[in-house]
Order: C-alpha cells, then sequence, then structure tokens
C-alpha cells in the first residue's frame, strides 16, 4: 500500500516525533486512493455502457 510505505518513511518517521502528528500529505493518501478506485469503477461502467448502447 503506497500510503502506508510513504509514512513509514525515515523522514516522515522523523517528523511525526518532533511534532506528534503525521504530515497532511501523508493523510491524504487514502483518500486519493480512494477517489482513484471509484474514478476507475467509474469509467469502466460508463464504457460497458456505452459497448451495450452502441450495439
Amino acid at each position: 500500500m503506497v500510503g502506508h510505505n510513504a509514512a513509514e518513511a525515515p523522514l516522515e518517521r522523523l517528523s511525526e516525533t518532533l511534532t506528534g502528528h503525521s504530515s497532511h500529505e501523508t493523510q491524504w493518501y487514502p483518500l486519493g486512493g480512494i477517489a482513484t478506485v471509484v474514478a476507475g469503477g467509474a469509467r469502466v461502467l460508463c464504457n460497458r455502457y456505452e459497448r451495450y448502447s452502441a450495439a
């Protein structure tokens, strides 16, 4: 999982140790992943709809 790997990076761990919380960038990774899955699913469904409606 990309978000987990980035969150475990040495600089991120140092930042989290010093500040007490993770950076805003790593907090956006799960939301970006969810948005990508939703957009991909919508694209697949639209392609199927266009394929069946054109036939």
